[in-house]
């Protein structure tokens, strides 16, 4: 039981410290409560993102660096290529085929 109290006591303090960071209403009080929304627990996200949503609303916003919320890269899937090749024909002939498939679904283009 001691772990379960020990974990209670870190998210009481840590719930505390959002709502003084709240009332602080400073650009770096803003850009620490964008820290913590990306926290696991969901009640201190929570908490951190209505804290932050009201010192928006009074005009303060987080400093921009660059840093807070972590971003996924989106890149385009690299296309994916097909060849099929024919037998040879009684004349010598061969027919080589392309298929490009489509990155998100749909039909492929030969």
């Amino acid at each position: 039981m001691s772990a379960n109290s020990d974990v209670a006591n870190a998210e009481k303090e840590i719930l505390e410290r959002v709502t003084v960071l709240e009332k602080e209403a400073s650009p770096a009080s803003a850009k620490e409560l964008q820290t913590l929304v990306w926290n696991e627990n969901k009640t201190i996200s929570k908490a951190a993102r209505t804290a932050l949503y009201q010192l928006k609303l009074a005009g303060i916003e987080p400093e921009a660096d660059g840093s807070g919320a972590p971003h996924k890269a989106t890149t385009p899937p690299e296309p994916v290529f097909t060849a099929y090749l024919t037998n040879v024909a009684g004349n010598g002939n061969q027919m080589l085929v392309f298929i490009e498939d489509e990155p998100y679904g749909g039909s492929p283009k030969f």
